[in-house]
Formats: structure tokens, C-alpha cells, sequence
């Protein structure tokens, strides 16, 4: 039976969730827009921004994507401090950003922002586990390194299979869902680039 994390399943703890609502307000206020003109950009109600500028929730990953989308930043720029030429992340930096009721994880490792919006992930899916996003934008490209099982990835109307040990790269420009259908864990590693900088 394969391990179920190679790497600690680290939660989003109570002083992330304020480094992002602080993150979200500023980038917020360097661009002077009222809430509810974050609301519209990103399609997120007020209520639900509202909540995480006053660290009153821990956000979704699609939450997170949609709001980074607004600012165009990537994903780790909301929670990331400004960024040198050389950056490392240990094992407990990794945040936990999606957890399902099987123990699937998906794990944001590190990331940056120059000169291209750029983040590396590790998924891992149980049996059974699918996970549903919204389309990204236009240039988003995800390459994906399936490491155990077999991914099945839906982008739109094109599913495909991928076994471990081979990999894939997609355009993101559609709803699509990351699916265990099989009986062993998937584990997957993701790169996402977004070249639209």
C-alpha cells in the first residue's frame, strides 16, 4: 500500500489566514478599489471578500485563483512576502489549500511572481477524489508529472488518462476536474505557468 503523504499535510494555520486578509486588503488598497469592485473582477460576492479581509475564513483553492486573477498575481503572491533572486521552501512552509473528505491533499509548495506568475504543487487524490476548478485564464498552462496511480484529467470536453511516469501539459481555459477513478492513490506533482505577465 503507497504512503499517503511523502510530505506533512500542514493546515493553513491562524496567522497565514491573517497574512493573506493583510495581502488582499493592501493589494486591494494599492489598486484603490472600493469591495465591491473586487467583487466584480474577481465573481465573488462582497460577504465572501469581506470574510477573508477580516481573516474570518480560509478560502478555497478556486476562491484563492479567482481573487489572484483579479489582482493578476499568482496564487503565492497572496501569501508571500516580497521575493529575492533565490527563494527555498521547506517541507513545513507547504500550505494545505485543499483537503478531501477521502485525505486527498492539495499542497502549494512554493512560488513566484517575475518575471512570470509560476507555483509548484503536489496533489495527492484518494480513490474516489475528484477536485472541480474553474477555467484560469487564456495563458495558463499547467504541466503535470503523474508520480503514482493514474490521473484521469477532464479540461473542457477532452478527458485523458495519465499513468504513472507520464505527464502531461494543458491549457487551463476551460472547467476542468482532476479524477481518481482507480484504487490507488494518485500523487502528482504540477508546475502552473501563467506568461500573461
Amino acid at each position: 500500500m503507497a504512503k499517503r503523504n511523502s510530505l506533512p499535510a500542514v493546515a493553513i494555520t491562524a496567522a497565514t489566514v491573517q497574512a493573506l486578509a493583510a495581502t488582499v486588503r493592501e493589494a486591494r488598497g494599492g489598486k484603490h478599489w472600493t469591495l465591491a469592485e473586487l467583487a466584480e473582477r474577481s465573481g465573488l460576492s462582497k460577504g465572501m471578500l469581506l470574510q477573508i479581509e477580516r481573516a474570518r475564513t480560509n478560502p478555497s483553492i478556486g476562491t484563492l485563483i479567482r481573487i489572484a486573477n483579479a489582482f493578476g498575481v499568482s496564487v503565492w503572491q497572496l501569501f508571500a512576502a516580497p521575493e529575492d533572486r533565490v527563494r527555498t521552501a521547506a517541507a513545513a512552509d507547504a500550505l494545505t489549500l485543499w483537503r478531501s473528505p477521502r485525505g486527498g491533499t492539495a499542497m502549494l509548495l512554493i512560488g513566484a511572481a517575475s518575471p512570470q506568475p509560476v507555483e509548484l504543487w503536489e496533489w495527492r487524490l484518494a480513490p474516489g477524489d475528484v477536485y472541480s476548478a474553474d477555467a484560469h485564464f487564456d495563458t495558463t498552462v499547467e504541466v503535470i508529472e503523474v508520480r503514482q496511480g493514474t490521473l484521469t484529467l477532464v479540461v473542457g470536453k477532452r478527458r485523458v488518462t495519465i499513468a504513472a511516469g507520464g505527464s502531461t501539459i494543458a491549457r487551463m481555459n476551460a472547467r476542468h476536474q482532476y479524477r481518481n477513478e482507480g484504487r490507488v492513490w494518485v500523487r502528482l506533482t504540477m508546475v502552473v505557468v501563467d506568461p500573461r505577465a
